[in-house]
């Protein structure tokens, strides 16, 4: 698994639309969080648009 070092607590814009490209690939969110070194939740404040509206 390839680990994308992160060194802040939000996701930036594009680290948001890296989330998206992930999910869509087929990646579940627990797998992408591991990835970015954060919290699950933040990936879900993502995909559910709560965050960085538009990075779809």
């Amino acid at each position: 698994m390839n680990i994308i070092q992160v060194t802040h607590l939000s996701l930036t814009w594009p680290e948001a639309i890296a989330v998206w490209l992930l999910r869509l690939a087929g990646e579940k969110q627990h797998v992408i969080a591991a990835k970015f070194g954060i919290n699950v939740g933040r990936i879900s404040d993502v995909l559910t648009e709560k965050t960085h509206v538009g990075s779809k």
